[in-house]
């Protein structure tokens, strides 16, 4: 009974150590880090969620995303918000990206954008 449960606990162990590391927090920011230095400066990244919904799954519902980035963004120059979404899909990280509030203007005197996106994966 005890080497069933050892077994058990080990396949449960070995599968949320794959789970984890397959959406981890640290691949999202590496992401955006290599976003942000493409980008040459013209991205500020202002606030970042991260929510890994596959994690706490809601009884008797399925999981249609494994968990989702919250961004808040600030672009400018030629790095417009739909670049920076589409920069993000070709990532293949994130299995859907988009607009969660609306474009605004940081000041009169720029050409800075704010904005937030959603990012699931």
């Amino acid at each position: 009974m005890l080497k069933t449960q050892l077994r058990d606990l080990q396949t449960y162990q070995a599968q949320q150590r794959a789970a984890r590391g397959q959406h981890s927090p640290v691949i999202a920011i590496q992401t955006l880090h290599r976003l942000k230095q493409e980008l040459a400066g013209q991205l500020q990244i202002k606030s970042f969620g991260f929510v890994d919904s596959a994690a706490t799954p809601t009884a008797g519902a399925p999981n249609l995303v494994n968990g989702y980035v919250d961004l808040q963004l600030n672009s400018q120059g030629s790095a417009s918000c739909s670049q920076v979404m589409q920069l993000l899909r070709d990532t293949r990280y994130f299995s859907e990206v988009s607009l969660s509030s609306s474009l605004e203007k940081v000041d009169a005197a720029s050409d800075m954008l704010q904005y937030s996106l959603r990012c699931d994966f």
